[in-house]
């Protein structure tokens, strides 16, 4: 992949799949229903992809193992964020202590899911505040985050339009929001031009997130002005 150009992998999924779920929408991307061998698999996949420096990007935070649907179709709903600890689990040992993989190398990115308990009456995870704190707070990740698709999976498309998305990605604490649609581009960076203007997203937010970005750049082997 680094031959070609790339630098970054929306790859591994560190999606907990419990045997009954094994043809939801995760299906066989998931490394095993048990999170230790989670863990350890997604580990050595992230150390191959950053051996070669290229970006590995944990998903689908909190965890989309357990969901009650495909969010490319649907809006899909987790367990109570109370029950979803094994769920988590591979994120904990990957992110924080003394065996965490490398920050500036390593990226998550948080998928679109209702988490009683987490997102309660609001958005879904990857439009919320309460996921980002989650992952920066309860874990310690203060690496790059990318949101899942915002254009075209349903479980947001349904919801609100692409600039509405990234606008409220970006405001809830995602560095990096994704989307497929290259002819709303403007409408998206307007629409964040128009956030920072009214103060609905700090320029200490956007100066954290481009601070990340342009440091794991610099891990990757990027020359940054």
């Amino acid at each position: 992949m680094r031959a070609a150009g790339i630098a970054v992998d929306f790859a591994p999924v560190v999606d907990v799949a419990e045997a009954s779920y094994a043809n939801a929408s995760i299906g066989k991307r998931s490394f095993s229903n048990v999170p230790s061998t989670v863990t350890v698999d997604a580990r050595a996949f992230a150390k191959g992809l950053q051996s070669a420096n290229v970006m590995a990007t944990l998903k689908h935070f909190p965890g989309h193992g357990r969901a009650s649907g495909d969010t490319h179709t649907q809006a899909a709903t987790t367990p109570r964020l109370s029950e979803m600890q094994a769920d988590l689990q591979p994120y904990r040992d990957l992110l924080s202590g003394p065996d965490a993989l490398d920050p500036t190398r390593t990226a998550v990115m948080v998928g679109h899911l209702d988490v009683p308990g987490l997102t309660d009456g609001g958005l879904p995870t990857s439009l919320n505040p309460k996921a980002y704190e989650l992952l920066r707070t309860q874990i310690g990740f203060d690496g790059v985050v990318f949101t899942d698709e915002l254009g075209g999976m349903k479980a947001i498309a349904n919801r609100m339009a692409l600039p509405d998305a990234v606008k409220a990605s970006i405001v809830a604490g995602a560095d990096v929001a994704i989307w497929i649609d290259s002819g709303q581009l403007v409408a998206a960076l307007d629409g964040l031009e128009r956030a920072v203007a009214d103060k609905s997203l700090p320029e200490s937010r956007v100066d954290q997130s481009a601070q990340r970005v342009l440091r794991s750049k610099q891990a990757l082997g990027f020359k940054v002005c």
